[in-house]
Formats: C-alpha cells, sequence, structure tokens
C-alpha cells in the first residue's frame, strides 16, 4: 500500500535497504510490514490480529536494532508499535507506562539523528496526548517548534502541515492565541 512504502521509506531513510546486506533489508521490510499490519488491526480494533502483529514486529525491529544500532528507524518503529499498537487496548495505568516508554525510546532515536522528521513528530504527538497533569505542554510545543524549524519552508509530503496544528492547538492550550493563528497562517500557506 502507499502508506506502508511512505512509513518503510521514512524508517529506512536512515539506513537506506540499498546500503544494507540483503537480508538485513528484507528483515527490515517484513518488520515494517508486520508494523503496518499491527496498526491496520489497532485501528479496526482487532486486538487478537495486532497483538500478533505487535510482537512480530517488535521482534523484527528488535534484530534490525541489533544490526544495526546506529539507525533510528528500528526506534522509532519499536515506539510506533507502543503507540499505535498496544496503548489502544491497555488499561488506563498502562497506558502511561507505554506512553513513557515510548518517549523514552523516541528520545533515544533523535540521540541518533537529531533531525529524524518522525521520530521528533511521534515526540511531540505523544507529549500533546498526554493529560495536561502530567506537565509536558511546554515539550510537545518544543518538539513541534524544533521540527518546524528543522522543516523550514519544506512541503515534501501532505503529514509536514500537521506540526502547524498541533502547534496552533498548543499555542491555544497556554493561552498565545496570537502565536496560533500566526502558526495556523504559515502551515496554510504552505499546505
Amino acid at each position: 500500500s502507499t502508506l506502508f512504502a511512505a512509513v518503510a521509506a521514512a524508517l529506512l531513510g536512515a539506513a537506506p535497504a540499498a546500503s544494507q546486506p540483503a537480508g538485513e533489508a528484507l528483515d527490515s521490510l517484513a518488520a515494517l510490514e508486520s508494523l503496518a499490519h499491527c496498526v491496520e488491526s489497532a485501528e479496526a480494533g482487532n486486538q487478537p490480529e495486532a497483538s500478533a502483529e505487535a510482537d512480530e514486529a517488535w521482534s523484527g525491529l528488535e534484530a534490525w536494532r541489533e544490526a544495526r544500532p546506529d539507525a533510528p528507524g528500528p526506534l522509532v518503529g519499536q515506539a510506533r508499535v507502543l503507540l499505535q499498537c498496544r496503548i489502544p487496548f491497555a488499561a488506563f495505568m498502562e497506558q502511561g507506562a507505554l506512553s513513557a516508554r515510548a518517549s523514552e525510546i523516541l528520545r533515544g532515536a533523535l540521540e541518533l539523528d537529531p533531525t529524524h522528521w518522525e521520530a521528533r513528530f511521534l515526540l511531540g504527538v505523544n507529549y500533546f496526548h498526554n493529560p495536561e497533569f502530567m506537565g509536558l505542554t511546554d515539550d510537545a510545543i518544543q518538539e513541534f517548534e524544533t521540527l518546524l524549524e528543522q522543516q523550514g519552508e519544506r512541503a515534501d509530503f501532505p503529514d509536514m502541515a500537521a506540526p502547524y496544528v498541533y502547534l496552533g492547538d498548543l499555542y491555544l492550550r497556554v493561552g498565545r492565541p496570537e502565536d496560533a493563528r500566526a502558526i495556523w497562517e504559515r502551515g496554510a500557506a504552505l499546505f
């Protein structure tokens, strides 16, 4: 599918298949395919299938990570397993632990590549969706401001519009309506 190809390209961007040994490239693609299936199953509300695919994706991503400890892609994939395949079916208290673990993994990916778009975006979204009493609103703002600074005026793919929306919503959350309007207008001009 087109979505799978886009996700695979984004995750493999830090470690292109052409530069990987053939077996490693196939393993990483299989892990990404399992990830795509677990996300689809979770979105459809199919917990048994999502759980099985999540287990398979996690194993494949862990193997990829061991083979390429310098690549942020497998870490981003593991964070997505937690955020998109595990959290939807977790008990409330477990959701917080999964979210915190995903944030830790994404920060690890950003240590490897501070400009990794998907890692920073997912970290910002994860912070955004945490309850306000967790105190992560300023962290979310920082991640989206950094992402937009790195992104500049680029509009390479439609998802690059999302940080403008999230950041505007965050600015409203903290009582900065003029900044919200300005960032939304900037995003609207590009997209």
